[in-house]
């Protein structure tokens, strides 16, 4: 065999044992090759997350409001709610109420607003009425709009603190890192919607509220370095377009959407989702419970507008039926 031929079978040996290596990434600290893996495990419904034990985490609950949205955020004790459409949805309307007794909080540090839609602030005068807030934030001018002149009236009846918040203030909470984002180039109150990135250690969730195409694309261009999530909520419900823009700058391993899974309006972003392999899950029956311990994350959906934790539960009765 000459020379030639036997360079050629070398160069082919060593492509087939390139191609057959696992994929690696490089340890932080060590500089060795590790298999890279992912940060989020995901329970079953009946099983117990172990995440449950921890002295200090960050606990974040979607709470089905149809597609509508409502967060409540625990760091290590201290919690907020973001957004607030409803407390809960039938057959458990006050799903949220129950969820707070059930974690032992009496009292939130802020109720923050994105933006004055009923969809996502008709929820607060019930919410502050049995569980008071320190304060309640809004970016938006006290008397921006009929609605935000309504809550506005709910909260002064109340007795709730109110301030108006700018985007990029500190929101201290536990030991989690609160950022937000604001586009200002729009007269569109969606576009003008506060974006939340919630980091706690290594880990991180980014809530893009309702903003539309034009804002997703330049934000992310602006905030690319800081948008990068493990989760993302998606915009406005799933129902606008995902821009590629801002999904690469979150490069996220999983979404979420406050909607239904069988709702025709998410096809775009379903479809978005699809072809890049990216798992989404659907929020308006189903609580999900996402906490961290601020390396891993820990994911579970609960039956639908049920609460499932270890010390409180409550399934509504057409689920035990079933």
């Amino acid at each position: 065999m000459n020379t030639a031929k036997l360079r050629i079978m070398a160069f082919l040996m060593v492509l087939c044992i390139f191609f057959s290596l696992p994929v690696f990434a490089l340890g932080e600290d060590s500089g060795e090759a590790v298999p890279a893996e992912s940060v989020i495990v995901q329970y079953e419904t009946d099983d117990v997350m172990s995440f449950w034990e921890l002295d200090n985490s960050l606990q974040i609950y979607c709470i089905p409001v149809g597609a509508q949205d409502c967060y409540l955020i625990v760091a290590d004790g201290e919690a907020m709610v973001l957004d607030c459409a409803a407390t809960g949805r039938d057959p458990t309307p006050d799903l949220l109420i129950r969820l707070l007794d059930g974690l032992g909080i009496t009292r939130l540090r802020y109720a923050l607003n994105t933006h004055p839609h009923r969809d996502h602030i008709d929820g607060f005068p019930d919410l502050l009425a049995a569980v008071p807030a320190d304060e309640f934030l809004t970016v938006f001018p006290l008397k921006y709009d009929a609605t935000q002149r309504r809550i506005m009236r709910n909260l002064a009846e109340l007795g709730i603190p109110v301030r108006e918040y700018t985007a990029g203030e500190p929101l201290p909470l536990g030991n989690a890192k609160i950022d937000t984002y604001r586009y200002r180039k729009s007269k569109n109150t969606n576009d003008l919607s506060l974006v939340v990135h919630v980091q706690y250690g290594e880990r991180s969730v980014l809530f893009t509220a309702d903003i539309g195409l034009t804002a997703q694309r330049k934000m992310a261009e602006e905030y690319w370095d800081a948008w990068d999530s493990d989760i993302l909520k998606l915009p406005h419900h799933g129902t606008c377009g995902l821009a590629k823009e801002m999904y690469n700058a979150a490069s996220p391993e999983l979404c979420f959407a406050s909607n239904g899974p069988t709702s025709k309006s998410t096809k775009l972003q379903k479809d978005f989702l699809a072809k890049r392999d990216c798992p989404v899950l659907f929020t308006s029956r189903q609580p999900l419970v996402m906490i961290t311990d601020g390396e891993t994350w820990e994911i579970q959906q609960w039956y639908a507008d049920s609460i499932m934790l270890p010390n409180y539960t409550h399934i509504p009765e057409e689920e035990n039926d079933d």
